[in-house]
């Protein structure tokens, strides 16, 4: 079985500044708890919470003085650490419940609702994993039902052209990794996320029709795209395997992980013997899959960005079969060497005699 943490957790660190930023918000002078809010019960009931006042569009901006810089500070214990960064994680899940229920982002600096990723309520999505591992379940719950909630409207709603990338990262990455944490813990809402990720899934596929190299954009509520053939991201396009493995495995259909396998043997083709350029091309679009070939474009390789995605998915997803096993040897071979461009066969085979029969990236 995969273990599979979504890209939401990984940017959890990121979260968590945002949630300082968000915690500086309020209405100067003011109480920061002055201002209760519950969705759908009296304030009081169990369950039911206050949040800070965050009205009027004001900021009110941390202190500093000259006299705090060289000054010791006693660290909190782990405990009221914990206890502080969870209450802050509470604070801006409540902060966007009430300003920004639904839409794709809340902005720190005024708490008004922005939608740039095609409103698809992705801040929400991206929350569910951090929710959980903060023990947050009555917000985690609350999240995922209105979700649901909104579900049919968000699939329906005519956003335009939005990057595939951005969509399965954020949006099914967020829905997946939500579920490996829950799926053995809390099973009814793991089949609601299951599902809601399975359609999210299938309304991807018109990108990958009749192409080893996805289409960039989409529109799901339509399966509208739009693709090109030169200048393709390499992460953009090797982004797909923890994602589509996770969910054919839970799902029982095989095709999300057989279309992010025939896009990543196609990436591996472009050079089996070490880095590949960041940016690629696809040659013979129009032939047969099997006539399609990626072919690197530029000089230009990278960990970094327009790469990052990439090299962080093949340790982490392709089972060891000797083929895919030996690229991933390669790969991260040149890494430990200060990014080289090729490996000697040689080297692979060192690797793999120590290794051959364990499924080590399972």
């Amino acid at each position: 079985m995969y273990l599979f943490i979504s890209n939401s957790c990984g940017r959890l660190l990121g979260f968590l500044a945002y949630f300082v930023i968000s915690f500086v918000i309020g209405q100067p002078g003011s109480d920061p708890r002055e201002c209760s809010f519950c969705s759908h019960r009296s304030v009081g009931d169990s369950g039911c919470d206050t949040i800070p006042h965050t009205m009027n569009n004001k900021v009110r901006h941390a202190s500093f003085s000259s006299d705090m810089i060289g000054a010791t500070f006693s660290p909190p214990s782990p405990e009221v650490a914990k206890a502080t960064i969870r209450e802050m994680a509470r604070f801006t899940w409540l902060n966007y419940r009430h300003l920004a229920f639904g839409h794709d982002e809340i902005t720190p600096d005024d708490g008004k609702p922005r939608d740039n990723w095609g409103l698809h309520a992705v801040t929400l999505v991206d929350a569910l994993s951090t929710l959980w591992i903060m023990d947050l379940k009555f917000e985690f719950r609350e999240g995922v039902d209105f979700f649901g909630a909104i579900f049919s409207r968000l699939m329906s709603s005519r956003s335009g052209l939005r990057s595939l990338f951005e969509l399965n990262i954020r949006l099914l990455g967020g829905l997946l990794g939500a579920h490996s944490l829950c799926f053995d813990k809390d099973p009814s809402y793991a089949t609601k996320l299951l599902g809601y990720a399975t359609e999210v899934g299938t309304r991807f596929l018109p990108a990958f029709r009749e192409r080893v190299l996805p289409c960039e954009m989409i529109e799901i509520s339509s399966g509208k795209i739009a693709c090109r053939d030169s200048g393709i991201v390499l992460a953009q396009m090797g982004s797909f395997s923890l994602e589509f493995r996770y969910l054919s495995y839970h799902s029982g259909n095989p095709i999300f992980k057989e279309l992010a396998d025939r896009t990543m043997e196609a990436i591996m083709m472009a050079n089996d013997r070490g880095l590949v350029s960041n940016r690629l091309s696809l040659s013979n679009r129009t032939a047969p899959l099997f006539l399609q070939r990626v072919v690197e474009q530029g000089q230009r390789w990278s960990l970094g960005a327009n790469g990052d995605s990439y090299y962080e998915q093949v340790n982490g997803v392709i089972k060891c079969d000797v083929r895919f096993c030996t690229y991933v040897i390669t790969v991260f071979i040149c890494i430990s060497r200060g990014l080289c461009f090729q490996v000697s066969a040689e080297d692979v085979s060192v690797v793999l005699s120590t290794i051959r029969g364990r499924d080590v990236f399972a």
